[in-house]
């Protein structure tokens, strides 16, 4: 679920959805799953975050904001429980060829489709939801706390490192200005 478009051209409730899923769902399913992973002495977590975690996101700001918070939650307990034989990681991808870009929203779904069909046309999917699996699982056997997939987003992924956050915020609102314009 993602929003896709300037923040007033969604209501309220389609807000509220979004952050139950992405979370409130998370937290408790953290909640509900890790005493027993600490009681059998071992387990593991994979929490799904995205690219879309390490900066913000003009026109698609709640989503963006939302899995900040999957980061923040999934180190801050990954420390608590280290000890505990409990893993715990983010899995951070970017653009996947799924079908996340027809289903993330009701209101955005012409913009996203849009743009999916547009990556499709230039051949820039990103990797299958298989090559994202393998990488995130592989990472998480490695016992890495955060997995970014994909070679082309670890790259841009490291580019908020070393520009200013109003330079970063300029690039990321440019691009996904041009993705959700009609």
């Amino acid at each position: 679920m993602a929003d896709g478009g300037d923040f007033l051209s969604f209501e309220s409730e389609d807000y509220q959805r979004m952050i139950h899923l992405n979370i409130n769902s998370l937290t408790e399913l953290c909640h509900l799953a890790i005493p027993d992973m600490v009681a059998r002495g071992g387990g593991g977590v994979i929490n799904v975050g995205s690219t879309a975690s390490f900066v913000p996101v003009p026109f698609s700001a709640v989503y963006g904001a939302t899995k900040g918070y999957v980061i923040m939650l999934t180190e801050a307990i990954r420390y608590e429980y280290a000890g505990k034989g409990v893993r715990i990681m983010t899995l951070c991808p970017g653009a996947t060829a799924s079908n996340f870009a027809h289903v993330a929203s009701e209101r955005s779904s012409e913009e996203l489709k849009n743009l999916n069909a547009k990556m499709q046309q230039s051949n820039n999917m990103g990797q299958t939801c298989e090559e994202v699996a393998i990488e995130g699982l592989d990472a998480f056997l490695r016992d890495k706390v955060c997995a970014i997939t994909g070679r082309s987003n670890r790259m841009t992924m490291f580019l908020p490192r070393i520009l200013s956050r109003k330079r970063s915020l300029k690039m990321v609102g440019d691009i996904f200005r041009r993705r959700t314009a009609n």
